[in-house]
């Protein structure tokens, strides 16, 4: 049978478990996993479950064949990237530079599986971390608020850090219950859009968790009209759950809409995060905030109470190794981004119409199903099970099993010797058992 494929884990990418690197070692994969210091996990989980400890920024100079699975945009310094990748690559919303980078990948025969992209047979994202980012989101504006009413004009400092979901709602409910007193004792009244989705809902359970009940949810019919909506100004906390499309909507607020003089606003949190898309709604900022600095300042100044946006894109990672303990059950077909087709352009079986290339997306299970031609003796590419276990990023609320795939393992041997192929590690292919 042929080898097993390895997979590189950079030191950016803090989402995968020492569980799910045993899984994909069980599975035939070597695993390489590079240090670093901030990981949720010490390296020594790693080694204890037999991945192999790299030093941190290897990726770049591994085999061509490795397979580099990261969870963030890489840095955009313009290095060629001639790997397969798995990340959220932030490119096909028209972002800033979104053409530079994606001919990073093409130029040199690289090719990038996006998991924003990556859907089931239903077209539902199965790789999202929406409903963990909602409520750490929700609990960060809680907790901004509080800030502002018990220390006026000082800036935010950095977010804690916490070991649960129930340790960061017990932390801010303190927090905004030592703030009702300077809010004429009063809870924030907060405005979600976006509640019927998986962000949505995780907002609305942080709500509920810190004791804040004055809450407008909202979601296509309440926004069906157009914005700008007065009810954001007049609300205390406006947090933002809309998955941002590719087409332009009208703003949820403007600069004029928050310069009324009855505004009561404080906090945004735009959880969907892309002030860099010129269809983002919330145009009222430019800017990405952090851990360390949390908030940012709108872009133009606005009259009245102080304002601060929330920004961060990687808000999950507030309660990360919650999200790495769910797995996602997902059977079906789906289709992720493509970003150089011309890495298949030699194989037959996988005509031109079929990659629809004018939209950037490829059937991996009719790819899978049909077999990709071998090349050079390698394992065709994607393989199943390791995107099955990619997306148990997701970890949202499924309590089902990942249900391994492995029919499409083909029982050809590899014609060349052991020693022509440094990359593989001799490992007996095995299915992959459920996860609990």
């Amino acid at each position: 049978m042929y080898g097993p494929l390895t997979l590189t884990i950079p030191s950016s990418n803090q989402e995968v478990s020492p569980a799910t690197a045993q899984a994909l070692l069980d599975a035939g994969y070597v695993v390489r996993v590079e240090e670093s210091p901030d990981r949720i996990y010490k390296i020594d989980e790693f080694r204890a479950v037999g991945a192999e400890i790299v030093p941190t920024g290897s990726w770049v100079n591994a085999p061509k064949e490795d397979i580099i699975l990261g969870l963030k945009e890489i840095e955009t310094d313009g290095t060629p990237l001639p790997h397969t990748y798995i990340h959220f690559a932030h490119v096909y919303k028209k972002q800033t530079g979104w053409a530079t980078e994606l001919s990073r990948f093409s130029n040199a025969g690289g090719l990038l599986y996006d998991l924003e992209f990556l859907t089931d047979e239903h077209g539902r994202r199965v790789a999202a971390f929406g409903y963990w980012a909602g409520f750490a989101g929700t609990a960060l504006a809680l907790l901004s608020w509080a800030h502002q009413l018990l220390n006026p004009g000082v800036s935010q400092g950095p977010v804690p850090v916490v070991d649960s979901a129930s340790a960061l709602t017990e932390f801010v409910k303190g927090e905004v219950d030592a703030a009702r007193s300077a809010n004429h004792g009063a809870l924030p009244r907060l405005i979600v859009i976006g509640t019927l989705g998986r962000c949505g809902k995780g907002a609305i359970a942080a709500t509920e968790a810190i004791g804040v009940s004055d809450i407008l949810k909202w979601d296509i019919a309440e926004t069906s009209k157009g914005g700008p909506f007065p009810e954001v100004a007049s609300s205390d906390i406006f947090v933002n759950c809309v998955y941002l499309g590719s087409n332009k909507i009208p703003p949820f607020t403007t600069f004029e809409a928050l310069s009324a003089p009855d505004r009561r606003l404080r906090v945004i949190c735009d959880v969907s995060c892309d002030p860099n898309s010129e269809n983002n709604p919330i145009p009222v900022y430019s800017s990405y905030s952090s851990f360390e600095n949390p908030t940012v300042a709108a872009s133009e100044h606005i009259d009245g109470p102080e304002l601060r946006i929330i920004a961060i894109d990687h808000l999950p990672t507030m309660v990360a190794r919650r999200i790495v303990k769910h797995l996602y059950d997902f059977k079906g077909g789906w289709s992720v981004p493509f970003a150089s087709p011309s890495r298949r352009s030699n194989t037959s079986s996988s005509p031109s119409a079929e990659l629809q290339p004018a939209h950037g997306y490829v059937s991996v299970q009719q790819e899978i199903s049909r077999g990709w031609p071998h090349k050079s003796g390698a394992l065709p590419f994607p393989d199943r099970r390791l995107l099955q276990i990619i997306a148990s990023f997701d970890m949202l609320t499924s309590d089902q099993s990942l249900i391994a795939d492995t029919a499409h393992r083909r029982n050809t041997p590899d014609p060349r010797p052991q020693a022509a192929r440094p990359f593989l590690r001799p490992r007996s292919a095995c299915e992959l058992s459920p996860l609990e």
